[in-house]
């Protein structure tokens, strides 16, 4: 398990993609709701593609009330501290309680935008004729997070919330990136 607090470490990040396979890491990520609320930015860990580019490897991100910094543990028993390795004690009750801090996991989405809510702050993602969604942007946030037009293709880093009884067709967006023409 990580503890996202900042980019991994060039070094640890190889080290992990020799070690084991990314979908067996949960990656915990600092709140990005409570975050946004606070500094008035759309999911500012440390940047919104970092996060995507972990889940295009393959790992597993949970929006979680953790603390901001980078921890990583080994078989949920041995915890440190990056960048420096400084051992954490009670590596094993950490891991548990930081666990049970999850609120959300973070989805990688694509599709095509096909309606625009009336507020200007909500629209519905087709991913496929079977499958489509309802993407929320925060109130103020970087051109990442501005309003796609209708019929544009975009990319989603999204957060589906497990807080206030949404449903899989909520996703409270965190990254919008409109894609080119075909």
């Amino acid at each position: 398990m990580i503890v996202l607090g900042d980019r991994l470490p060039v070094d640890v990040a190889e080290w992990l993609r020799q070690r084991t396979k990314p979908g067996s890491i949960d990656v915990l990520c600092p709140d990005a709701f409570h975050r946004r609320n606070v500094s008035g930015l759309c999911g500012d860990f440390p940047d919104a593609s970092y996060l995507l580019d972990l889940l295009d490897q393959g790992y597993t991100l949970f929006d979680a009330l953790v603390p901001p910094q980078t921890l990583v543990f080994l078989d949920r028993r041995q915890c440190y501290r990056l960048p420096d390795w400084e051992v954490v004690p009670g590596g094993f009750a950490l891991a548990y309680d930081l666990l049970w801090r999850r609120n959300g996991y973070y989805a990688h989405l694509v599709g095509t935008v096909v309606e625009v809510a009336p507020d200007g702050r909500m629209f519905k993602l087709l991913m496929n004729e079977y499958y489509w969604t309802w993407v929320t942007l925060p109130s103020e946030g970087p051109a990442g997070c501005q309003m796609p037009p209708t019929d544009s293709r975009v990319k989603v880093l999204g957060i589906f919330s497990w807080i206030g009884g949404a449903t899989p067709h909520l996703i409270h967006g965190v990254l919008v990136t409109r894609l080119g023409e075909a």
